[in-house]
């Protein structure tokens, strides 16, 4: 589903990956914390798709490839093909949150959730619109029936095998985890190329 919101486009869907989500999750058993670019009391490990995978890291990474091309073909976008700029998974337990920021240098950035309860915080994403932002003007819709809205931002819990894309200069931030479980997610970035148009005028 896509979600037109500060007049952005962000796309959430669950994947058909449980059981591959749940023997990735297996290999984070014992927590890090490391303070590193917006983590904080978190960690974030690398996953290059260009090096040795596990077979269920190779089915995640495909069923994400799959995920994305869904969504530009959803977002009617004349695109050739994307490119998968890096990837990373974030480990958060106890006492873990991330600071707001941006992701740069990129078209798209996402979240895929592997680990995750009811209780870990939510994602929330701030308007772009700066002059939007010095009115306190509530939003209302609905966001995969988890959606909750303030002035000017939107956030929503997390659920396992949740895919979430949005426009990288969309500021976000991911408040701190205040249960014993440990969340683990797999971010990413993304880039587009796009077809030109011929005799749009």
């Amino acid at each position: 589903m896509i979600n037109y919101f500060f007049a952005e486009e962000i796309y959430s869907k669950l994947l058909p990956l449980e059981e591959v989500t749940k023997e990735v999750s297996k290999k984070f058993n014992k927590d890090i914390k490391l303070d590193i670019a917006s983590v904080r009391n978190g960690c974030q490990l690398p996953f290059d798709p260009k090096k040795s995978l596990t077979p269920f890291e190779q089915q995640m990474y495909d069923g994400l490839l799959r995920g994305i091309s869904e969504f530009l073909v959803k977002s009617c976008y004349d695109f050739k093909s994307f490119t998968m700029q890096n990837m990373w998974y974030n480990v958060s337990p106890k006492g873990s949150y991330n600071l707001e920021h941006i992701h740069g240098n990129c078209d798209y950035s996402g979240i895929y959730y592997i680990r995750t309860e009811k209780d870990h915080p939510s994602v929330h994403f701030k308007n772009p619109n700066l002059v939007a932002n010095m009115r306190n003007r509530p939003l209302k819709t609905a966001f995969n029936g988890s959606l909750h809205t303030g002035h000017n931002e939107i956030y929503f819990e997390p659920k396992p095998c949740m895919l979430t894309i949005f426009p990288s200069y969309i500021p976000h931030r991911v408040d701190e985890n205040k249960i014993e479980e440990t969340r683990v997610s797999l971010a990413f970035n993304f880039n587009v190329s796009w077809q030109i148009r011929q005799n749009v005028l």
